[in-house]
């Protein structure tokens, strides 16, 4: 059998070369038409197939024939028979054109199939066998996995490179013994502990070397570890200063047991000025209101080292016009920031935020201007906490036919806002989680005319189902009340509708009394959607949209949620996935001048 499995093999390869190959190079595109697979006793087709990169041509999809996929397939498909225990196999392949269509053969020889009888780890002193087993994800008796075992190796080195063993070996054998059972052995010289000796940095000019050290978690005395190493990296990086940073050993004292460090930098110049242009999502006219796409223009001027301690200077102008709506005017934020980066030791952002802004939407016009003094807590990039004082004045104005209404407040606040985001990419999430919560108490200091208290609390999550198809939830609860006799302000109340909430309602307009968008103060909206591609960068969405807007939080028992569910078609962009929605009321406890409704936004609704 194995002869013949060697003799097709060799004329498939021989025709390949001859013959596709010469026309497979022109400039002509080519589709993967079928996938087939021979030699595969252990593994159904479709199995093997999850393991591609290619595609089979479907109904509305194709993938392009890349002879450089091609290879990287057969890779893949190599490890995933290595890592369940065919460590002997080979796998080789061809292909066959018709038209511009290109059929791919593999051809298997998967060989013995080995199994893991017990695993043996000599030489440590510092940890017990057993905790440095559990680091293996590989059972007695299951099949042998390479992957599983590299890993486990990976782990336990880093394991011993924050303890501080610098010199740590490792030495790894695989035994074969009756009926394919295979005893792995690892041995491990734990070597001495290493402590950091002098830290020197190179490349910098004009900002202060006491701005770098106190980045550092670990100084001249303590034990050696990588993971402090690299979290030391990243918060030198993340100070704004460097383009970038690399820390390495300069050299090792092995009498005395010290590893000396160097600290390579690169500044970015002191001042910066700028102007951007691009899309982003804004909230618009009422804080409460869900976010839309906007295009905006900014020019900043920066100082990034206004005094030695590392002292920021920002100056922006913003403009942003909103893409699913007719604007007046663009939006315009004016904005001043100081920021020190320490406080008293504490690594935290503190900053002094001086604001204006102007918006006109529809018949509305808000102006806001002030000052806000914030704390900022930064575990990472990604997870904050941040609390702040803020000080404005509004002024809010709403005309109605010959009707104009105008309403100024002097408001004074606490806010606190917790985020973290756990997704594996901002702009095209497929796995993880999204968290964010905002409260704001207004009125408590003198002087406030306004006093209620608002929170709002999102939480998004997606799991990568199947191959880039990517089921996305989010839940989304928003409640607010007044806490004096004037009741809570137009300007922060909740809307509902438009492309990031209920699709099947325009911007806003969820609540309409007398032909005026209306507000809340208790909202709930669930989404749930299915993302997955259909032909290069052309995705689809299946969606359903959950929710519903009371005006008073007293009137929870009323909760009557709507729902609304479509389809959309996305394209992918630098910026994000420019999207096109079609949405259908299913159920309303409003009344809607529209049963559906097509949504052009940028970026996904969540």
């Amino acid at each position: 059998m194995r002869k013949i499995l060697t003799k097709l093999i060799s004329i498939f390869l021989f025709i390949s070369l001859v013959f596709p190959q010469a026309t497979i190079t022109s400039k002509r595109n080519y589709y993967v038409n079928y996938i087939y697979f021979y030699g595969n006793k252990n593994f159904e087709d479709k199995i093997l197939k999850k393991n591609l990169i290619m595609k089979e041509k479907g109904l509305i999809s194709k993938s392009i024939f890349n002879r450089r996929i091609l290879e990287l397939d057969k890779i893949n498909l190599t490890n995933f028979y290595k890592n369940n225990g065919f460590l002997e196999c080979i796998i080789n392949d061809s292909i066959s054109i018709e038209d511009n269509l290109v059929n791919v053969y593999f051809f298997i020889v998967e060989g013995k199939r080995y199994y893991l009888k017990s695993l043996k780890i000599t030489g440590t002193r510092q940890f017990s066998e057993r905790q440095l087993r559990k680091y293996f994800d590989v059972k007695n008796g299951e099949p042998f996995n390479q992957h599983a075992i590299r890993t486990g190796l990976n782990k336990i080195l880093s394991l011993y490179l924050d303890k501080g063993y610098l010199n740590v070996k490792m030495k790894d054998k695989i035994q074969i013994e009756e009926d394919n059972q295979i005893l792995f052995k690892l041995s491990i010289n734990e070597g001495s502990v290493y402590k950091i000796g002098n830290i020197d940095i190179q490349g910098l000019k004009t900002v202060k070397p006491n701005i770098v050290l106190r980045e550092m978690i670990i100084k001249s005395g303590d034990i050696y570890s990588k993971e402090k190493i690299e979290k030391s990296r990243r918060y030198i990086y993340e100070t704004g200063l460097f383009s970038s940073v690399n820390i390495t050993i300069s050299s090792i004292d092995t009498v005395n047991k010290i590893a000396h460090l160097n600290i390579i930098l690169r500044e970015l110049e002191k001042r910066y000025l700028g102007l951007s242009i691009g899309f982003g999502q804004d909230r618009g006219i009422s804080a409460g209101s869900e976010p839309y796409t906007s295009f905006d223009i900014t020019s900043e001027w920066l100082h990034r080292y206004l005094t030695n301690r590392g002292t920021k200077l920002n100056v922006k102008l913003i403009g942003s016009l909103n893409l699913s709506s007719v604007h007046i005017r663009p939006k315009t934020d004016f904005e001043i920031t100081y920021t020190e980066p320490w406080l008293f030791k504490f690594r935290s952002l503190t900053s002094v935020k001086t604001f204006f802004n102007n918006q006109i939407y529809q018949n509305q016009e808000i102006t806001n201007y002030g000052q806000e003094y914030s704390l900022t807590y930064r575990k990472s990039k990604r997870k904050f906490i941040k609390t702040a004082f803020e000080i404005r004045r509004v002024i809010y104005s709403y005309s109605y036919g010959s009707l104009i209404s105008r309403q100024r407040d002097v408001e004074n606040s606490i806010n606190i806002i917790i985020y973290e985001d756990n997704r594996d990419n901002f702009l095209y999430p497929s796995n993880g989680t999204f968290f964010n919560t905002t409260a704001k108490l207004a009125g408590i200091f003198p002087f406030s005319t306004t006093k209620y208290y608002k929170l709002e609390t999102t939480f998004n999550h997606y799991t990568d189902i199947y191959k880039n198809i990517i089921w996305a939830n989010r839940v989304k609860i928003g409640i607010m009340d007044n806490l004096g006799k004037k009741a809570t302000p137009e300007y922060e109340i909740f809307y509902l509708g438009g492309s990031t909430s209920l699709r099947a309602w325009l911007d806003r307009e969820y609540l309409i009394v007398n032909k005026r968008p209306v507000g809340g103060n208790l909202k709930v909206i669930f989404n749930t959607e299915l993302r997955f591609p259909i032909v290069w960068i052309m995705g689809g969405e299946l969606f359903i949209d959950i929710g519903d807007l009371q005006y008073d939080i007293k009137d929870v028992n009323k909760i009557e949620l709507s729902i609304d569910a479509g389809f959309g078609l996305t394209f992918a962009t630098p910026l994000g996935p420019l999207r096109i929605d079609y949405a259908k009321i299913l159920k309303s406890r409003v009344e809607t001048k529209t049963n559906s409704l097509i949504q052009f936004a940028l970026q996904y609704a969540f």
